[in-house]
């Protein structure tokens, strides 16, 4: 007989999206904001526009200095110079209404100039400038993610995912800098706004007594308990501290996603939505259905699993409805 994980409706907005599923077997990448993930309001955008000006006034003050040459022989040229009055202006622009997604959507994925070359001096300097540049700029994004917070909690994960892509570009880039300038670019450590790290450790601290206290407990019902601490806290936790307890959630998530193989092998799979159904433990969608079905609780799909292949058919049939194996399985099965 087939089970049935009958959970009908639109899928586009749960953690179990095909295409969010699938990142825990094949890496996450970047995940663009949409227009409303950011708090939009009128005093976020005020917060912010304060905090860039002041920014801009205080690099600008800094560039003035650097020209004077006494103090040039001690502060190093290329740091001040290389800040993205540019793209701070732009920001600042944002804040009297554009789209501060679209914004950091285009900075997020910009890529880096040419690599350094060896023995030119001047083409170096270039690159040294465009690495410190872009370090600048993943901040600014960071903290204006920070400030504005999160809006539709629908889009939580997409925020939660682009401070960890942009923190990890901030890495990267860094790794390409020359010793002394690393030093000089620890700021992007700085928090500059208060963050909410204790409130995160009472909520971590909460489950903890809550799933010790409960004896057999499901990682499921963890899970469960994970996502309501998050949804309850979005608006009120700046979104790098709350990120936290989101990468607690993907930990639990990973260590069931992990056995989802052993429990589920030689199993077919179909989705009623889809016309393609699925059997090979190394099909990338078998995986990502076969985690909503066993794991996500909230994926809102209707799935329908059997170790016998008549059952799919003999399911889809009485829906009207014609299904074949999809290729990638067919092309593992002849292999």
């Amino acid at each position: 007989m087939s089970e049935i994980n009958q959970n009908a409706g639109d899928n586009s907005n749960q953690i179990g999206n095909i295409h969010q599923a699938k990142n825990i077997y094949m890496g996450c990448t970047f995940n663009p904001l949409n227009k409303g993930d950011l708090d939009d309001s009128i005093l976020r955008r005020l917060g912010v526009s304060i905090f860039l000006v002041s920014v801009f006034l205080f690099w600008g003050l800094m560039a003035i200095v650097n020209c004077i040459p006494v103090i040039n022989s001690v502060i190093n040229y290329f740091i001040f110079i290389s800040f993205p009055f540019a793209e701070l202006s732009n920001l600042i622009k944002c804040c009297l209404g554009g789209n501060f997604e679209n914004k950091i959507n285009h900075y997020a994925q910009q890529k880096l100039q040419s690599k350094k070359r060896k023995n030119n001096d001047s083409r170096n300097k270039e690159y040294i400038k465009n690495l410190n540049n872009k370090v600048y700029v993943y901040w600014l994004c960071l903290e204006i993610i920070d400030r504005l917070g999160g809006g539709n909690f629908e889009g939580h994960r997409r925020i939660f995912e682009n401070i960890e892509f942009l923190e990890q570009k901030i890495l990267e880039t860094l790794e390409k800098l020359p010793r002394k300038c690393k030093k000089n670019l620890n700021f992007h450590q700085i928090k500059i706004r208060p963050n909410n790290h204790v409130e995160v450790n009472k909520i971590i601290r909460k489950i903890y007594r809550k799933t010790k206290n409960t004896p057999g407990i499901k990682y499921e019902d963890i899970l469960k308990q994970v996502n309501q601490e998050i949804e309850s806290n979005y608006t009120k936790i700046c979104p790098s501290v709350l990120k936290n307890l989101y990468t607690t959630r993907q930990l639990i998530e990973i260590s069931l996603a992990s056995d989802i193989t052993n429990k589920a092998e030689n199993k077919y799979i179909w989705d009623v939505k889809s016309k393609n159904y699925h059997y090979s433990k190394d099909c990338q969608y078998w995986k990502a259905l076969m985690y909503d079905h066993l794991i996500n609780y909230d994926a809102q799909r209707e799935i329908i699993v059997s170790k016998n292949k008549d059952d799919i058919h003999r399911e889809s049939k009485s829906r009207n409805v014609e299904i074949n194996l999809c290729s990638l399985c067919q092309e593992q099965i002849t292999k």
